[in-house]
C-alpha cells in the first residue's frame, strides 16, 4: 500500500502537475470510513511520492523505473509509513 500511494502520487505529478495531483490524492482520502491511521499513512506516502517526482522532474526526463526505485529505497530505509496488521490477515500493508 505504501508503494502504491508513493507511485500513484508520483505518476500523477508527472502526467498532470502537482496541483492537480494533490486534488486527486486529496479526493481519494475523503472516505469517512477509512481509519485515521490509514489515512495518515496514505497522505504521508503520497507526499513522499510528490517530492520524489518533483526531484526527478528537476534533474532529468522522468522514467517510471526511477520513481519505483525511489519508492523501494524509501521502504527499505524506513522512509515511508507502513502499517502491518498481523492480527487481521486480510489487512496487510507493506
Amino acid at each position: 500500500d505504501a508503494f502504491r500511494h508513493f507511485a500513484w502520487a508520483g505518476l500523477l505529478v508527472r502526467d498532470l502537475d502537482e496541483a492537480t495531483a494533490r486534488k486527486f490524492l486529496g479526493a481519494h482520502e475523503l472516505d469517512p470510513r477509512q481509519p485515521l491511521e490509514e489515512k495518515a499513512m496514505d497522505e504521508f506516502n503520497n507526499e513522499k511520492g510528490i517530492q520524489a517526482a518533483n526531484s526527478i522532474l528537476k534533474n532529468k526526463n522522468f522514467e517510471d523505473y526511477e520513481l519505483f526505485n525511489e519508492a523501494i529505497k524509501e521502504i527499505k530505509n524506513g522512509g515511508m509509513k507502513i502499517l502491518n496488521y498481523e492480527k487481521n490477515r486480510d489487512k496487510k500493508y507493506y
